[in-house]
C-alpha cells in the first residue's frame, strides 16, 4: 500500500489505449493533465499501454503501476524507455486471439464475453492493496463493476444502438458485449460522464440511470496540438508524404462507419467535372473489418491514386503540421454528433465540413458546412461550393472559434475536478 499523505483521496485511473486509439488517447491524456491541476489528491496510473507518457508525470504525488511490461534504462540515452516483461506475454495473446476468432467463427459470443470477464476480474485485482478511493476509467470498462472500488466511467457513445447497419458495433458479438458492458455500467458505477447532453438523455432512458449521477463534460482539444508550426517542419512533413498545398485532411481509422469510400467518390465526381482536390488520409489500417483494403481497391478502381494520399499513422509530432498543410477538415462518417478531429479544426483555425447527422446541429451550430455522408454527390457539391466562397472559408472559422469555447481545456479541468471533489465531500459525510 502506498504510504499516507496529507492528500485528501488516493485517486486510481485504468489507462489502456494507445496513441492508434486515436481520439480515446487523447481524451484520457486530457483527463489526466486535467488532475495535474488538482494538487490535492494521490493520484495512482495502472497501465497496459507503453505509449502512456510517463515524463509527464513524475510530481510527488504520482505513482505509476505498469501492468503487462516493465520501464527499463535505456543506457546510452539514461532515459527510461518500455519492454515487454518477456516473450511470454506476446505469446499468450496471440493464442488468446485465436480462441476469440474460434469462438466468433463458432457464434459463441456470450463464452467469448464470459472468458473476457474472466481476465477483466484477475486485471482488477491490481487495483487491491492500494487504499484508492475512487478508479478512474477514461472508457467503459468491464472492471468498473467487478472491482469494489467506488467509480467514475466516461460514456462516449451509444451508436450501436443507432448504426447497427456497421459490423463493428453488431457483427461478431459486438452488440451483445456493448449492451452487456452499459446495463452493467449504468447499475454499477458511482459516477458517469458523457461529453454532451443528448449522450445523457439516451444513457439514462436507454439504461435506466439516474440523470443527477451522470455529469456532462465536454473533450477538449489535445494538448499536444500547436498552431506555432515552423515552415522547416511543414516543408519536412508535406516532402515526406508528397503532399501539395491546400489538401482536404480526414484522420480517421478505416472503420467502415468512418465512411472513405463515399467521400473517395466525391473527389472522383469533382475530378470528372473538371475540379482536383486532394485529399489525405492518415489513420490505422483496422484489419479485423477489412475496410482498408476495401479503400484501396476503391481508389484504384476510381483511378485517382494520384490524389488520395494514405500515410499511415501520423504520431503528434505530424498532426499539428499536417492541420498547417491542410485548407480544411472534412468528416464524413457516419456515426458521432461531435468529433475529436472537429474540434482539433477549430483549435487549429481550419474550416469544417462535416456529416448531417442527427444531433450535429446542437453541437456544431454554425461552424461546420454539412453535407449528407450517404450521398457523395452532396458531398462532392459541398467541397465544390466551400472551395469558391471565402467568406464562408472565413465565416467557419470564426464560428469554430466561438463554439470552441464550450470544448476547452479549462472547461474540462474545471469540470472534471469539481466532480472529483463532490465525490470526496460526499463520501467523507
Amino acid at each position: 500500500m502506498l504510504p499516507l499523505s496529507k492528500h485528501n483521496m488516493k485517486i486510481g485511473f485504468y489507462f489502456e489505449c494507445n496513441m492508434k486509439s486515436g481520439g480515446v488517447y487523447q481524451y484520457a491524456v486530457n483527463m489526466l493533465a486535467a488532475f495535474k491541476e488538482n494538487k490535492k489528491h494521490d493520484y495512482i496510473i495502472f497501465t497496459l499501454s507503453p505509449d502512456f507518457p510517463f515524463e509527464d508525470f513524475k510530481d510527488s504525488n504520482w505513482k505509476i503501476v505498469p501492468i503487462g511490461f516493465k520501464r527499463i534504462k535505456n543506457s546510452e540515452e539514461g532515459k527510461s524507455v518500455n519492454e515487454e516483461k518477456s516473450v511470454a506475454p506476446t505469446f499468450r495473446r496471440k493464442i488468446n486471439l485465436l480462441i476469440i476468432n474460434l469462438l466468433r467463427a463458432l457464434r459463441l459470443y456470450r463464452v467469448e464475453i464470459f472468458l473476457a470477464r474472466l481476465n477483466s476480474k484477475k486485471r482488477a485485482l491490481n487495483f487491491e492493496g492500494h487504499g484508492i478511493d475512487l478508479m478512474v476509467y477514461h472508457g467503459p470498462s468491464e472492471m468498473s463493476y467487478l472491482s469494489n472500488i467506488p467509480s467514475l466511467v466516461v460514456v462516449h457513445e451509444l451508436q450501436h444502438r443507432f448504426n447497427r447497419q456497421f459490423p463493428e458495433v453488431w457483427s461478431l458479438g459486438q452488440w451483445e458485449k456493448r449492451e452487456y458492458l452499459y446495463k452493467n455500467v449504468a447499475k454499477k458505477a458511482t459516477i458517469v460522464i458523457v461529453e454532451i447532453d443528448q449522450n445523457k438523455r439516451e444513457f439514462c432512458e436507454i439504461y435506466g440511470r439516474d440523470e443527477n449521477t451522470v455529469e456532462v463534460i465536454r473533450c477538449a482539444p489535445p494538448i499536444y496540438l500547436t498552431k506555432n508550426v515552423s515552415e522547416e517542419k511543414k516543408k519536412e512533413v508535406a516532402l515526406k508524404h508528397s503532399l501539395p498545398p491546400g489538401f482536404l485532411f480526414y484522420p480517421a481509422q478505416f472503420w467502415p462507419h468512418k465512411n472513405h469510400r463515399n467521400l473517395i467518390e466525391a473527389v472522383k465526381i469533382l475530378r470528372d467535372k473538371g475540379e482536383i482536390f486532394h485529399l489525405v488520409l492518415p489513420g490505422s489500417k483496422q484489419e479485423l473489418w477489412g475496410e482498408y483494403e476495401k479503400v484501396l481497391q476503391k481508389i484504384k478502381d476510381l483511378k485517382i491514386e494520384n490524389q488520395i494520399h494514405l500515410i499511415g499513422y501520423a504520431d503528434n509530432d505530424e498532426m499539428s503540421a499536417l492541420f498547417a498543410l491542410c485548407s480544411a477538415m472534412i468528416i464524413p462518417s457516419f456515426m458521432g454528433r461531435i468529433q475529436t478531429p472537429t474540434i482539433e479544426a477549430w483549435f487549429m483555425d481550419k474550416p469544417v465540413l462535416q456529416s448531417n447527422v442527427p444531433g450535429i446541429l446542437d453541437e456544431v451550430f454554425d461552424a461546420a458546412l454539412l453535407f449528407d455522408p450517404s450521398n457523395p454527390e452532396d458531398i462532392a457539391e459541398k467541397i465544390h461550393s466551400f472551395s469558391k466562397d471565402e467568406n464562408l472559408q472565413k465565416q467557419l472559422v470564426l464560428n469554430g472559434k466561438k463554439v470552441l469555447e464550450r470544448w476547452s481545456f479549462s472547461n474540462l479541468s474545471n469540470k472534471l475536478n469539481a466532480c472529483i471533489d463532490r465525490f470526496d465531500k460526499k463520501s467523507a459525510r
